[in-house]
This record gives C-alpha cells, sequence and structure tokens, in this order.
C-alpha cells in the first residue's frame, strides 16, 4: 500500500506531493511503517492539508484513514473511515480501511460485514 496524493501548495515550503514527502524523509520507495518517523510525518503533512482545505474532506480522510492504518493507528482508523463514509457512503476505500482495522483488532465479524459492502 503506498500513499501519493496531492496537497494544496503553500505548506511552510512542503512539497506538493506526500511521495516526495516520503522520500524526503529518507524513504526509498515502498510506504513508510510504523515504526519510520516519517510516516507519522505524513498523517500530520494529511491533516495539516485537511484543515487547509476543508472542500477535500472525503478525499484527504481517504489518505488520513491509509497513513493511520500504516501506522498501526486503528482505532483512529476507524474512526476516520467513519467519517468518510458518513459523507460518501459509496466511496470504496474507507470501506476497504475500515474492513483492514477490524481485522487488525481482531474483529473479524466486522470486517467480514465491511467488506461485504465492497465485494
Amino acid at each position: 500500500m503506498g500513499l501519493l496524493v496531492r496537497v494544496p501548495d503553500g505548506m511552510d515550503g512542503q512539497p506538493g506531493s506526500l511521495d516526495s514527502e516520503r522520500n524526503r524523509v529518507g524513504r526509498k520507495g515502498g510506504c513508510l511503517g510504523p515504526d519510520e518517523p516519517g510516516g507519522y510525518q505524513m498523517l500530520g503533512i494529511l491533516k495539516k492539508a485537511l484543515r487547509l482545505n476543508p472542500s477535500k474532506t472525503v478525499a484527504l480522510s481517504w489518505a488520513i484513514a491509509e497513513a493511520q492504518l500504516v501506522a498501526e493507528q486503528y482505532g483512529d482508523v476507524i474512526q476516520t473511515s467513519r467519517t468518510a463514509i458518513a459523507r460518501k457512503p459509496d466511496a470504496i476505500y474507507p470501506h476497504v480501511f475500515l474492513a483492514d482495522a477490524y481485522s487488525a483488532l481482531g474483529r473479524g465479524d466486522e470486517a467480514q460485514r465491511e467488506a461485504a459492502r465492497v465485494l
């Protein structure tokens, strides 16, 4: 799973894409894992992008949920995904991230129900 999301310009000199940010913090390719500080930096950048551009709440929520999933912040994934689903119920990614989080937390029945919504 990789993160590549365009974020608004003018973010204190930050690059315009998270892929560039990932490389800036020292990771070459692949996604940042929960033990790598860059993963948490990306979460911060995404949350800042959401504050600066609230009209992109749904798309940025998907990216935030994915970053939270990579960072193993499963409770946060559930909350963020539910928020995105409430705004756009037919979006696939929030359901997938929600199913992943439920599965990681050992909540298999909920994971299967959520996955069934997108299959």
